[in-house]
């Protein structure tokens, strides 16, 4: 059961496993219902490297090894392009730079010739094994009730963008060392949406603060994070008390 995450507490929910990024944290609780040993199991999501652990009920024992998993490959279907490519859906490709769309031609062009057909989301498919449930966002669940649920006063629109063959990453078309803070008045209430261009996952981090992230829960049970995967082609926001 997942109990907590980034250390603010949230409704248990069970899972079987979940997928967290840099900065990110999870708090489980785990009960064994067996007397043997139990792996867990950590893997990187492009399968290039993986930890394993024991959790058993005396010492000594030691879990199975489970098979590695397939790479996850992502698709132009993770940048909301149409399964059929004779007609490309444009829609989450708004204020895509022209280095975003080189950089998509490039991972095009490995793709090889595939059909276009197939393409399934690569973020989406973890592999999870028929049957277990992976941890999404929309489970998350405040433990109580927020104190704040102000609706926002403005909107911060924040825009995700690269170019993977340079392996640049831009925030509104800027680097850092050209772009400026983001200004905000004390106890002002802002939305942050963050629009990811790219198909990079991006973690973005508020170092100090806690934002509510909206998950599709009501404003009283938004789960508080610092830290949210913002999805390949994905668009997410949340709620930020300064």
């Amino acid at each position: 059961q997942v109990v907590s995450s980034d250390g603010q507490n949230v409704e248990p929910v069970s899972v079987d496993e979940f997928r967290f990024g840099v900065a990110e944290t999870y708090d489980v609780t785990v009960t064994p219902n067996e007397d043997k040993p139990y792996t867990i199991v950590a893997e990187s999501i492009d399968r290039t490297g993986f930890s394993l652990g024991t959790l058993a009920t005396r010492q000594g024992l030691r879990g199975p090894m489970p098979e590695q998993r397939p790479r996850s490959l992502l698709t132009m279907a993770d940048m909301g392009m149409s399964h059929d490519m004779g007609g490309m859906d444009m829609s989450g490709m708004e204020g895509m730079d022209h280095s975003s769309m080189q950089s998509m031609g490039h991972d095009m062009s490995f793709m090889g010739k595939e059909k276009m057909t197939a393409m399934t989301s690569g973020w989406k498919d973890a592999s999870t094994p028929k049957g277990h449930k992976a941890l999404s966002y929309s489970d998350l669940k405040y433990l109580g009730t927020q104190t704040d649920t102000r609706p926002p006063e403005r909107e911060i629109l924040i825009g995700l963008d690269g170019n993977m063959e340079r392996y640049i990453w831009t925030m509104n078309g800027k680097k850092y060392e050209d772009s400026g803070p983001i200004n905000l008045k004390f106890g002002e209430r802002v939305r942050l949406k963050f629009v990811n261009n790219s198909m990079m996952a991006h973690p973005m981090h508020l170092h100090g603060m806690f934002v509510q992230l909206e998950n599709g829960q009501p404003m009283s049970k938004l789960p508080n994070k610092h830290t949210v995967i913002v999805a390949p082609g994905d668009t997410y926001s949340v709620l930020l008390t300064a």
